[in-house]
């Protein structure tokens, strides 16, 4: 590994050249913090979140799922099931609320004010068919006045969502989760001898007719899927994906491109949800959502960002700072059968060279959330350029001069 030094600029600063005593053993990153523009964006966003905050106080409000004023956007593999224990509708839009034992005196502002989304949940927030075909354009059901989501570094994610769906590790935590499930009802006309048998088949055939099981029929492991992606991630074409299809190299670059439904993890990526709101990229403009307030929980900071997200409304103390219990279903990849293979080298790269784009939106969320400090995106630097060393990630806070 080389040896990283950052500098880090004010915005009247001018960038001088590789300094003297730099070695080809290191590399140099610049760091621009655009902090008077931050500084005057987030004062506002932080008012509107106070005002919101104050409102609902001084009116007693209370609201109900959806007409919330918040949006709490939990993406796979992120910690959001730990946080969802948190909120009193944490739960799917399916679900009856409140969902979750969260008393009155513990409850948090983000529990009170927000709609909680995940993966069964977005199609509806963002107007697609899971396969990824678009319905009839329309607004979303309800349009939110702020925006939480729960994020982390996008190489540690894709990894740990990879695993999370491969058949197997769906076969063990499905039963897991359906065994609890019956275990609580208590039905007598269960017999425990041939419960778990049947079961496991039910599972596997939802997983081989809804295409879960065939879409990593070429992928035993995550190093045999970057072999796939190879070093051209982009040379593929953009059509839906068939269970039946056998070119792995292409389903390889669709998967990693977050076009294949099946992989419910890795096709709702950051992108595609914050696209689907109006709050990044090229579909944001000055008069839509790209002016409301985002908050950010990052997986890798997950108490001291939930715990500086709710103090946006004013809230001191640290009822909220501490970890929920989870129930023995519940997902947590470590304990899953198949483990997390290590890539080589060429392996890591080809990876990280497929998911720059992911990087791009990860930090341009991070640079708007405003429970985050300079430090605190600097720290996310930093565990990104430990996972992907060789990218060159274009951000608005983050202009970089890499020199590697």
């Amino acid at each position: 590994w080389k040896t990283l030094h950052v500098t880090v600029l004010e915005d009247n600063q001018q960038y001088e050249d590789q300094p003297a005593d730099s070695s080809s053993t290191s590399s140099w990153v610049v760091v621009r913090l655009r902090s008077q523009k931050r500084r005057i964006r987030n004062k506002q966003a932080k008012e509107m979140l106070m005002r919101i905050a104050k409102d609902m106080k001084k009116d007693g409000m209370k609201f109900t799922v959806p007409n919330t004023p918040g949006a709490f956007i939990h993406l796979g593999k992120t910690g959001g099931s730990s946080l969802s224990k948190l909120l009193k509708n944490g739960c799917h839009s399916f679900i009856p609320k409140p969902c979750q034992n969260v008393s009155a005196k513990n409850e948090t502002p983000l529990s009170k004010l927000t709609t909680y989304y995940h993966a069964p949940d977005f199609p509806d927030l963002v107007g697609i068919f899971v396969t990824g075909e678009p319905k009839l354009k329309r607004k979303q059901v309800v349009d939110h006045d702020f925006y939480v989501f729960t994020t982390r570094d996008p190489f540690d994610r894709i990894q740990s969502a990879f695993q999370y769906s491969m058949p197997d590790n769906q076969l063990a935590y499905r039963f897991n989760w359906k065994l609890y499930n019956e275990t609580l009802r208590g039905d007598p006309s269960l017999d425990p001898s041939d419960l778990e048998e049947k079961m496991k088949k039910d599972i596997m055939d939802n997983l081989r007719s809804t295409g879960v099981w065939h879409s990593y029929q070429c992928f035993p492991n995550l190093q045999t899927f970057v072999d796939y992606i190879g070093d051209s991630p982009l040379d593929y074409k953009d059509v839906s994906w068939v269970p039946v299809r056998k070119d792995c190299t292409h389903v390889a670059r669709l998967a990693v491109h977050h076009k294949i439904g099946q992989m419910q993890h890795l096709f709702w990526d950051l992108k595609k949800l914050t696209d689907a709101v109006n709050i990044t990229g090229h579909h944001a403009s000055a008069d839509d959502n790209h002016s409301k307030p985002i908050l950010a929980v990052r997986k890798e900071f997950l108490w001291n960002d939930w715990s500086s997200a709710n103090k946006m409304f004013g809230r001191d103390g640290g009822a909220w700072q501490q970890s929920p219990v989870h129930e023995p279903h519940e997902r947590d990849s470590s304990s899953l059968p198949l483990e997390r293979t290590s890539l080589t080298d060429v392996g890591r790269e080809r990876l990280c060279n497929a998911i720059k784009d992911d990087y791009n939106t990860y930090f341009e969320v991070l640079t708007r959330a405003v429970n985050l400090e300079e430090q605190d995106l600097v720290a996310s630097m930093d565990i990104a350029k430990r996972n992907c060393p060789m990218l060159h990630i274009n951000t608005n806070l983050f202009p970089l001069v890499v020199k590697l």
